[in-house]
């Protein structure tokens, strides 16, 4: 589990850190370069378990709670990260549903490397495409199915 770039900004607005603050804990996750702060990163700088961290943060541990997975050959934990990326995506952009496809594809591009295609469909559907073993997700999230699949990139 992890901590996106958005939360900490998110939790820099809420708590009152100031930019001195927030720049020594950007600095100690490296989240400039990583792009997230893992649950692993917290527990080894404030000493916590992941378990406790966890009963702390009910709501940043359970992004399958109201999912509906359709269609998956990813790992749990490969699913976990698009579901949060669908949530950051649907948090920045509202209803702009062009804006929420383009930021889920280009951070699944950063996070899992390139050739992500994102649709969001609301209603019936029909789907048929090819794509890497171990990266295609279809789900269905606050009645809208979201669909994401890995292709290989083009060597030219």
């Amino acid at each position: 589990l992890w901590v996106s770039v958005l939360d900490f900004e998110n939790y820099k607005k809420k708590s009152g850190l100031g930019d001195e603050d927030a720049q020594k804990w950007q600095e100690l996750f490296g989240t400039k370069e990583d792009h997230v702060i893992s649950l692993d990163d917290v527990c080894n700088a404030s000493g916590q378990s992941s378990a406790d961290i966890m009963r702390k943060n009910p709501d940043k541990t359970d992004v399958m709670h109201d999912v509906q997975v359709i269609n998956s050959d990813m790992t749990p934990e490969t699913q976990k990260l698009c579901l949060k990326v669908i949530e950051d995506a649907n948090e920045l952009y509202e209803e702009d549903e062009k804006e929420i496809v383009k930021h889920i594809k280009q951070e699944l591009d950063y996070l899992l490397s390139e050739l992500w295609h994102v649709c969001i469909v609301v209603g019936r559907y029909s789907s048929f495409h090819t794509h890497i073993a171990g990266f295609n997700l279809v789900v269905k999230k606050n009645n809208k199915i979201y669909m994401m699949h890995k292709t290989e990139t083009r060597q030219e």
